[in-house]
């Protein structure tokens, strides 16, 4: 169980970082990306992505240097996490196409002009995806127990949040007035409750 729970801490300090920080990169500057094309775009992203990885792999001691050891009633309550994250995940994957979920739209106008998804999980918050995630890295943090794993969880809130704020802005430009009745409609995060 050390074992998983170390390598489970090591792929989310190695990976999750630079994965948000590929969106931080794609979505301020769409128009620049779709004028560079897709194949362009992609091989500077996932290089950038890449080398983050590897710089983060070099400093994984320094990273993983606290850790707490396995607790049994915590990586219960990460197992029900990790069924919350899963059940947003397929909810969502009916939904939103690998080629979306990978920023094609946002790099590639023409071949892949994307379509506002406003139904099924998205007809109850805007960004699953970013729900997910959060309930998985919360899930991650709980099984794992190593401080590096609670920190990007924590870290993760704010961070998504701007995040969230930067994808709207560039779905308001592509969807205008459609996009903002959404908006308007329907949560970021939270689902309402619904009055009886």
């Amino acid at each position: 169980m050390e074992a998983a729970a170390y390598w489970v801490a090591l792929i989310t300090v190695v990976a999750v970082p630079p994965v948000v920080l590929f969106w931080f990169i794609v979505h301020p500057f769409t128009r620049w990306w779709r004028a560079l094309g897709p194949v362009k775009a992609y091989l500077i992203l996932f290089g950038v992505i890449g080398l983050l990885m590897v710089l983060m792999g070099h400093f994984r001691e320094p990273l993983l240097h606290v850790r707490f050891g396995v607790s049994l009633p915590l990586t219960v309550l990460g197992v029900l996490f990790f069924t919350a994250s899963l059940c947003i995940g397929i909810a969502r994957m009916r939904r939103l196409t690998p080629a979306v979920l990978f920023g094609l739209p946002q790099l590639s106008n023409r071949s892949h002009p994307g379509k506002l998804i406003t139904d099924g999980i998205y007809a109850h918050i805007r960004h699953p995806r970013y729900v997910q995630v959060g309930l998985g890295l919360i899930a991650v943090a709980l099984f794992a127990n190593y401080l590096a794993t609670y920190v990007i969880a924590a870290a993760y809130v704010p961070v998504v949040y701007a995040l969230a704020l930067l994808e709207e802005r560039e779905l308001r430009d592509r969807f205008g007035k459609e996009y903002e009745q959404y908006a308007n409609r329907v949560p970021r995060f939270l689902p309402r409750l619904k009055r009886s």
